[in-house]
């Protein structure tokens, strides 16, 4: 076993002391060079895709570092933890940041029951909450969208925004049916805090994260995504990349959250 290990380790050595490697020491000199090598040595996937070297290619941090202070949240009788939804930390969290950000709009990608989105608009009050969810006329049988879906258990039992219709309904919620991968998120204009609970593949990661910076192109803005954990590989693996290309992800300690500010 250690001789394979050793052989791997070489193997990945040689793969980052390429040509490539090379000119980038001559255009940048030698500056960082252990600590850039050891970046190119961590982002080659073939021989190591195991999730926890995902996760450590995602920085750290914790709650208290991200915003600039932490305030009451306010929680109602409608709340409740049921499978498929935030556990209690995350929505703390969640909220936490989102109220730091003071958005005057902002887009959830998965409603769900929209347990969530309701504790968003109660704890945004003066914010327009977009979400979005898969129609509910969605068959895993019959669907021939573009992109890898998964949790389709999930998607069979879900009600969507269940929380937040009826008595109590909160005027500051606008509820969307469609596919990420074909939704328009012009429809959700002038967001700039956007949350990412969807399907949790590597494909639908990658086009709800790309789309989200795109509707937030010109404005700061915050990304969070829910499921940053190792039960969820092609999040990580997707999050791992972004922070290899050097954008600010970063893992919320005690939480399975990620966030990052553009």
């Amino acid at each position: 076993m250690e001789r394979e290990k050793l052989i791997t380790r070489l193997g990945k050595g040689l793969m980052v002391a390429n040509l490539a490697t090379v000119v980038r020491v001559l255009r940048r000199g030698f500056r960082n060079l252990p600590a850039r090598l050891g970046t190119a040595f961590n982002a080659i996937d073939p021989l190591d895709s195991s999730p926890d070297r995902f996760l450590r290619r995602i920085p750290q941090t914790e709650l208290q570092k991200v915003v600039a202070r932490l305030s009451p949240i306010v929680v109602d009788e409608r709340y409740a933890c049921i499978d498929g939804s935030l556990p209690w930390v995350d929505l703390l969290t969640l909220i936490t940041i989102a109220r730091d950000r003071r958005p005057s709009v902002m887009l959830e990608i998965g409603t769900f029951f929209g347990h969530t989105a309701r504790l968003l608009a109660l704890n945004l009050p003066d914010c327009v909450i977009h979400t979005i969810d898969l129609p509910l006329t969605f068959d895993q049988k019959t669907d021939d969208g573009e992109l890898p879906k998964d949790d389709f258990h999930l998607i069979k039992g879900r009600e969507v925004g269940k929380a937040f219709r009826g008595a109590g309904s909160l005027s500051n919620i606008v509820q969307h049916s469609g596919d990420t991968a074909t939704w328009d998120f012009g429809n959700a204009p002038g967001a700039t805090v956007f949350f990412v609970d969807g399907s949790h593949t590597y494909e639908y990661a990658r086009n709800d994260t790309e789309k989200c910076l795109a509707a937030g192109k010109g404005r700061p803005g915050t990304i969070m995504w829910h499921d940053c954990d190792g039960g969820h590989r092609g999040v990580i693996r997707y999050l791992a990349e972004l922070a290899t290309k050097g954008y600010p992800v970063r893992r919320i300690a005690g939480t399975t959250l990620a966030v990052m500010d553009f």
